[in-house]
């Protein structure tokens, strides 16, 4: 007897997994509508919680979802394995282009990290639907502010030169705190996910973190502010 396992399509970002679907595998119910509206609806009330969670990751799951199922509308591309990789790959870069606002990261992104295969000639098509993402994102204006992007910056004066031993410090507290983080992943992962109240209820484990992050940063005045305006006040001069 083989215990059963449920295998959660929305969870995490989606970009392995992607990833691993490009190179020519399949995983059922990855790409589907099920997991598009399940998805859409989270990463909504997760935003909007304020909590530090990206939508760069999602974004690519997102756009993928709806190129995988425009595929299913037609038989040519629902039945040819490399054609259909190819629309995916392009969905890929339309969601990396909503989500930092740059057309051609997006198909760098899909040619770099994404694709297993990408010929030349689909190069064009690729950034041309990285351009029409970037289109109607300026045109609906989900941001308020006429731009493909939440803020932008101006600087009028040149860095200094004692600037730079505090870039040092930043960057290696940066490599030490994402080294003790990815250690937390890992010891969370087999020791906390162990316990039977979590193993058994996963909501159990989100309604704890929710809990937690609500009562150690609705205090502070920096971790409550929404994360655009945190990055535009570091990022201004």
């Amino acid at each position: 007897y083989t215990p059963q396992r449920t295998i959660y399509s929305a969870y995490g970002s989606g970009v392995p997994e992607v990833k691993t679907i490009l190179s020519g595998f399949i995983i059922r119910k990855f790409l589907g509508t099920y997991t598009l509206i399940a998805k859409s609806t989270a990463l909504i009330f997760a935003i909007a919680s304020g909590m530090s969670l990206g939508k760069e990751g999602p974004f690519v799951h997102l756009a993928t979802c709806v190129g995988n199922i425009f595929c299913r509308m037609f038989k040519k591309f629902n039945n040819g394995g490399l054609e259909r990789r190819q629309i995916l790959s392009a969905a890929a870069s339309a969601g990396v282009a909503l989500a930092f606002g740059s057309p051609l990261g997006g198909v760098l992104f899909s040619l770099e990290e994404v694709s297993y295969y990408l010929p030349g000639n689909q190069l064009f098509r690729t950034f041309f639907c990285a351009i029409m993402s970037i289109l109607f994102l300026r045109f609906l204006n989900p941001y308020g502010t006429g731009k493909t992007v939440p803020f932008e910056v101006s600087y009028t004066s040149d860095w200094r030169p004692i600037e730079l031993v505090f870039f040092v410090m930043i960057g290696i507290a940066g490599g030490i705190y994402g080294a003790l983080f990815c250690k937390f992943s890992v010891w969370w992962g087999k020791w906390f996910r162990s316990k039977k109240f979590i193993k058994g209820h996963p909501i159990n484990e989100v309604l704890l973190i929710a809990g937690l992050t609500g009562l150690l940063t609705f205090s502070n005045p920096y971790t409550k502010s929404p994360i655009t305006e945190l990055l535009y006040d570091l990022a201004s001069p």
